[in-house]
């Protein structure tokens, strides 16, 4: 049985991505590492394509997420932001419905996912309690490290997840959550669910 924290421990989240030049995009990445692994939270650098990154991070209460938005991480990221990026960083607030996480990590992973998408108006509700209750199917899923469903500021819900390989993404995708999302979801869902394949370059021991 995969042994997982206590389900109350996680409330909030933040995804902020970032553009990379691809003249320092080297630097950048390795700049990007650094901020996660320095980080106490549940946290992963992920890279989306191209030169696309992003730091997902999750904490116990919003004092810690302001903390970290606030902190000397963004702080260092506002203060190189010409040398290594495109743009200033796009930075996305979440809700946490439910989540899975475990208390030790016994596995490096390499992939990820985060699928997102917009309820139709007025099932909010439900969408949310949908996100909830697939918490269950997901503590069975020993090749998910660790999994977030969410609701953002701009009504967005969805799912972020990481795996230690492929074959376990590919089985998380063939299992029962999907299953249930067609059965059921699809009815509540308000747009085709953007689905974006990732790959984790850092992750901390959380």
């Amino acid at each position: 049985m995969f042994i997982v924290k206590s389900k109350s421990m996680i409330t909030k989240a933040v995804l902020i991505r970032f553009e990379a030049k691809s003249a320092t995009e080297t630097e950048a990445r390795h700049f990007l590492r650094l901020m996660v692994t320095n980080e106490k939270s549940a946290s992963f650098l992920v890279w989306f394509d191209y030169r696309t990154y992003g730091v997902f991070a999750a904490f116990s209460n919003e004092d810690a997420r302001t903390f970290f938005i606030s902190g000397k991480a963004m702080q260092q990221v506002a203060e190189n932001s010409e040398k290594y990026f495109e743009s200033a960083p796009t930075i996305l607030k979440m809700e946490i419905l439910a989540n899975k996480i475990p208390i030790k990590m016994s596995n490096v992973d390499n992939k990820g996912l985060l699928l997102s998408f917009h309820a139709k108006e007025g099932n909010e509700a439900q969408v949310a309690q949908f996100l909830r209750n697939a918490e269950s199917m997901v503590d069975e899923e020993p090749g998910t490290t660790a999994w977030f469903a969410f609701s953002s500021e701009d009504g967005v819900y969805g799912i972020f997840d990481v795996f230690p390989g492929n074959g376990e993404r590919v089985k998380h995708l063939l299992g029962q959550v999907p299953r249930e999302m067609i059965k059921k979801g699809f009815k509540l869902i308000g747009s085709i669910p953007d689905v974006e394949f990732l790959k984790v370059l850092e992750e901390t021991e959380y």
